[in-house]
């Protein structure tokens, strides 16, 4: 380790370089010894000359994991040959930030965020949201993508067998979008450590274990809230706030990708505050934006927009943060690498879905386009976790409620709606004025 040490701050150009020859030998090997490219394309002429593509969801996947090798490769050749560009050094070494703090103890770095997240975990999960059965769509992804379904014995088509889902499919099938990946894999881990723990036959399941990745998440966004927040600025107010909020409440234990992304955008803006803090001088904050934006983009795709307006934000900061040109461009680099790499991550594991994602997308039966009606959800779900209006009428809609329901009449609604969607935006008023690095980061996504 102090080797490495020593040669990241003596030759850092020739230890990118030999981080990146092994990440070139890897995706090698995946060419060589992975899915073949040939027999997939055979296998999808078959399909489609039997006008049935649409069942065929391996062959799309193993096209997609040999394409984004062949693009990665490309790509890492790319940066093995300007490493000494963006690896070369600052020119000035600036003081570290004054509010940047102490590291501090371990216990608060490892004891009480564990204990936090476990105790948001078992609370969350002693809610009747929690506790419930899953919907349709959680109860689809279940059994097509992460645990299984009965079928008909092949040999004795009279008896019915279970039949698990492989890694592989959990994975890469998305010939519907329903099967938000991350999540699929999280809840199959979760499922395979609850079936050790308690010894559960292969074909049960328990709807918690189901949930708990979703219980983690959510956890783990309001620790990053209330490290976002500082202590000076009431971070357990701020964490208390979220913990309770009827939204985070919601879809902070559902078993779909959603919950994810809070904790990620939250982590995002502490990657690039803390990069803008140090102002770019340390290789470890740009590693941790780099996977998290990875991960932001495969658990959302549109995310790659949050991810590019705080890429901007972050650029615009590191520029007026440096003294002379040659630093400003070094910045620059830094960050365009850094979203380079991402890019490479999040093509690797999700374009082998986007391969399958082409015979559905554009024909989808129910539309995604925004109208009043679905500002005014978005808005009222935001600020309260209820939708604006309940649909009494529709069966799916019994046991739920509205703002207009709550509330008794529309323009009392509208009225609740701005007073807290106001105090929202004052508090943001306020962040962008006394704390614009934090501010700016927070309205980026926005």
């Amino acid at each position: 380790m102090t080797r490495l040490l020593s040669l990241a701050r003596s030759r850092p150009a020739l230890l990118a370089r030999i981080v990146i020859g092994v990440f070139i030998l890897l995706e090698g090997l995946l060419l060589a010894f992975g899915p073949s490219a040939s027999a997939a394309r055979h296998e999808i002429a078959e399909a489609v000359a039997n006008a049935d593509p649409s069942r065929h969801w391996e062959p799309y996947a193993d096209l997609g994991i040999h394409y984004a090798a062949l693009i990665n490769l490309g790509l890492l050749a790319l940066l093995a040959a300007t490493a000494t560009i963006w690896t070369r050094p600052f020119e000035s070494s600036p003081e570290d930030d004054p509010i940047v703090r102490e590291r501090p103890a371990l216990w608060q770095r490892i004891v009480l965020p564990v204990a936090m997240v476990i105790g948001f975990s078992t609370i969350y999960g002693m809610t009747s949201f929690a506790s419930k059965s899953l919907w349709w769509d959680e109860l689809w992804a279940l059994k097509v993508c992460v645990h299984g379904t009965w079928k008909p014995d092949k040999k004795k088509p009279d008896e019915l067998k279970f039949q698990p889902t492989t890694w592989k499919r959990c994975a890469f099938y998305y010939l519907k979008p329903t099967n938000h990946v991350p999540m699929s894999l999280a809840q199959k881990a979760s499922l395979s450590v609850w079936r050790a723990v308690t010894g559960a036959k292969e074909h049960e399941f328990s709807n918690l274990a189901v949930r708990m990745p979703a219980l983690i998440a959510s956890g783990i966004a309001v620790l990053l809230l209330m490290r976002l927040c500082g202590a000076a600025q009431g971070a357990g107010l701020g964490a208390l706030l979220l913990m309770v909020h009827p939204w985070h409440l919601r879809y902070g234990v559902d078993a779909r990708a959603y919950a994810f992304v809070v904790p990620l955008c939250i982590s995002a803006i502490l990657a690039c505050r803390t990069i803008i803090f140090q102002r770019g001088r340390r290789v470890g904050p740009w590693i941790w934006l780099a996977l998290n934006q990875a991960l932001w983009v495969w658990v959302y795709p549109f995310g790659a927009l949050e991810v590019g307006m705080l890429f901007l934000t972050l650029a615009i900061f590191l520029w007026r943060g440096e003294e002379n040109l040659r630093d400003k461009v070094t910045a620059m680099i830094r960050g365009g690498v850094t979203h380079l790499v991402a890019a490479m991550l999040t093509i690797q594991i999700f374009l082998p879905n986007f391969m399958q994602a082409r015979l559905w997308a554009g024909k989808e039966d129910q539309g995604h386009a925004i109208d009043a009606s679905i500002l005014k959800d978005t808005l009222s779900s935001l600020a309260t976790g209820m939708s604006w209006k309940n649909q009494v009428g529709l069966p799916e809609a019994q046991g739920l409620t509205g703002l207009v329901n709550e509330l008794g009449s529309e323009p009392l609604a509208y009225g609740a709606l701005i007073f807290l969607l106001g105090l929202s935006l004052l508090g943001l008023g306020w962040a962008l004025k006394h704390q614009p690095r934090t501010g700016w980061l927070l309205a980026a996504p926005l």
